[in-house]
């Protein structure tokens, strides 16, 4: 199994490979710092994470699931990324379905694939009104509340607080308002119901036999605009200086976090928010998340 920083160098040489096609040789690590021949030039990479790694009991829970999946599947690279607010069900009720399913979602894929793990949660509802057609939405349904509208007949308020993580393709995610929809059409004025439902994280197979590693943290809270445009700052800081030392002819800055996905995050607002001078040093800065490299600035040819 890798670290988190490792999981992230994986997914950079993956997408230096192929914007280059050029090889990256063996990898030195010094701390944060990677560094790799590549063709002529040499290349350093320092990589930053907006997450801290979890300690104790929980870390320890974690780090028992990866071994018990990575014993099961024997050979492969796996990451699942687990949505920044989600439970990852570490304890009874609830871990031994977990390892079920990701166990036979992760035997599926070929290496470079990625899919789904689909997680079950359950929704609450209530029928506040038998007139108008509206349903009122909490939680990781709030991106597609207007779906419902002119759907039902009624007016409904509908916590999905519990579901953090909907599926990328839309008509994945028109499904399951068709589904809600059907049984919200049943409930009558003042009931309430509790619905089945299920999460959607990104579970993907990376080359090499690494086994299965879990991109997850215990805190609840997202990453606030404010935040991390003040870690962004320090770590430009910080990788100048690094990289500076190392004398290599390609500088790289990789920004590892925690979101939703890639296309939801806020590391790219604020690095470009910033006066040039502090990403002239590097060649590329780039985010990873959910499974994906993410370039933010780049003078790489």
């Amino acid at each position: 199994m890798m670290d988190h920083l490792e999981v992230a160098l994986r997914l950079f040489r993956a997408w230096w490979e192929t914007q280059q096609d050029v090889p990256l040789g063996d990898i030195e690590r010094d701390g944060d710092v990677f560094t790799a021949s590549a063709g002529d030039r040499k290349v350093a990479v320092s990589l930053k994470s907006l997450f801290e790694p979890a300690t104790g009991q929980w870390q320890q829970a974690k780090a028992e699931a990866e071994q018990q999946l990575s014993s099961a599947l024997e050979n492969g690279t796996y990451v699942l990324w687990v949505p920044p607010e989600a439970d990852l069900p570490l304890e009874e009720p609830g871990r031994s379905d977990f390892i079920f399913r990701a166990k036979m979602l992760a035997a599926r894929l070929q290496a470079g694939e990625r899919a789904d793990l689909k997680m079950p949660v359950r929704l609450g509802v209530r029928k506040q009104d038998d007139g108008g057609s509206y349903v009122s939405v909490l939680g990781g349904l709030q991106a597609v509340w207007a779906w419902f509208t002119n759907e039902v007949s009624g007016v409904y308020t509908l916590d999905a607080t519990a579901l953090k993580r909907l599926p990328e393709a839309r008509e994945e995610r028109e499904q399951i308002v068709k589904s809600l929809v059907e049984e919200l059409k049943t409930m009558e004025s003042g009931q309430r119901l509790v619905l089945d439902a299920e999460d959607s994280w990104t579970l993907q197979r990376l080359s090499g036999s690494d086994g299965f590693n879990i991109m997850a943290t215990p805190q609840s809270e997202p990453f606030v605009e404010r935040e991390v445009r003040r870690r962004l700052r320090s770590f430009l800081t910080e990788a100048a200086s690094e990289l500076s030392a190392t004398g290599t002819e390609v500088n790289i800055l990789l920004i590892l976090g925690l979101y939703l996905y890639a296309s939801e995050e806020n590391v790219t607002v604020g690095v470009r928010g910033f006066d040039p001078a502090l990403y002239a040093p590097f060649d590329t800065v780039a985010l990873v998340a959910d499974g994906t490299l993410k370039p933010i600035v780049s003078r790489l040819s």
